[in-house]
């Protein structure tokens, strides 16, 4: 009855989403010339193409090797596992509507290595973090060094009141944990005990995807890695200007890779219909660069971004089976056992 509960939430959501890119993908099109658009084709240099397509495939390198670490204080996961866990997990995320596919890679984590999942679902979390704080800096970097719309600086309140509440939910969950279980107790009280040993397990195992907190140096390098992640997917679309003919600053590719993540995550139809597309398309006007040309590399980067994800992911898919079914039914009854840190 639960599943077929989610499934009902999962189409509603579906629906919502469909009507969503359906607005933004007319807004985006909406009077665009396509002969001019396939014009912005002539004479394009395919090195920079590819050059973007490896730095597409070498950031979900970086990201494996990163959930690697952030994993370590928990068990070692090797990274020929990890590697198609995140082509799988990002392709989920671009094909399921309502970032649903934000589930699967802790999942697949979970079932690859038997660490639990919640733990899983908490170094995910603790990725989120990293994220953010990079993209805060890139942004404010941004800022500062062009002349862009009051909705982008508006965007980077919200980016920055995002990151505190997640800071302050780790820093709060790790330090004190305690303390957060006497007031989930309170809250629970009416609750049977199974549940609230069962809200009690999820915390405890959610925590122990945090350790790498008290490992300064596993964090620098943890850190390092997101910067680094960061920075390629910027030169990504540096290249793709490149392949493009168009003649813009390096750090507007940066400010097009923080416009579009704030584009993608308006809810939509799978794959980021429309929302990504006019986000790309808004980013790139700040630059006076003409609506057909914005469109064209609109349409460019999508290929090969969001591409380049659902095909790696569609390649490893058939070593690694999952359902949404079983996932709802990791997050209804979290499993018991636990790991033991390494040294």
């Amino acid at each position: 009855f639960h599943y077929l509960v989610l499934r009902k939430d999962a189409m509603l959501k579906l629906s919502i989403g469909i009507i969503i890119s359906f607005i933004f993908v007319y807004f985006t099109f909406r009077g665009v010339d396509f002969g001019n658009v396939l014009n912005g084709l002539e004479g394009v240099n395919y090195f920079f193409l590819v050059l973007s397509f490896l730095s597409v495939v070498f950031t979900l390198v970086l990201r494996a090797v990163r959930l690697q670490i952030i994993l370590l204080p928990v068990k070692k996961v090797s990274i020929k596992k990890l590697f198609p866990i995140t082509c799988i997990g990002f392709m989920s995320i671009i094909l399921f509507p309502m970032r649903m596919g934000e589930l699967v890679r802790p999942y697949l984590v979970h079932e690859e290595s038997q660490i639990p999942f919640t733990t899983s679902l908490g170094t995910i979390f603790l990725e989120r973090v990293f994220d953010t704080l990079i993209l805060l800096g890139m942004l404010v970097i941004v800022i500062l060094s062009s002349d862009t719309a009051s909705w982008v600086t508006q965007s980077g309140y919200g980016l920055l009141a995002t990151f505190f509440v997640l800071v302050s939910a780790i820093l709060l969950t790790y330090f004190k944990t305690d303390l957060v279980l006497r007031i989930l107790a309170l809250l629970t009280q009416r609750l049977s005990r199974e549940w609230q040993l069962k809200v009690e397990s999820i915390v405890r195992d959610f925590v122990d995807g945090f350790h790498i907190i008290s490992k300064p140096k596993t964090l620098f390098y943890t850190l390092f890695l997101s910067l680094l992640i960061w920075v390629l997917s910027g030169l990504a679309i540096y290249c793709i200007f490149s392949f493009l003919h168009l003649k813009l600053p390096l750090i507007s590719a940066f400010a097009v890779l923080i416009i579009s993540i704030i584009g993608v995550s308006i809810p939509a139809a799978p794959g980021f219909l429309g929302t990504f597309q006019f986000a790309c398309m808004m980013a790139l006007t700040m630059y006076n660069i003409p609506k057909e040309s914005a469109v064209l590399f609109s349409l460019v980067y999508y290929i090969l971004g969001i591409g380049t994800n659902i095909l790696l992911g569609l390649m490893f898919l058939p070593l690694i089976k999952f359902s949404f079914k079983d996932i709802f039914n990791k997050l209804k009854a979290p499993p018991k056992e636990t790991v033991p840190e390494t040294t």
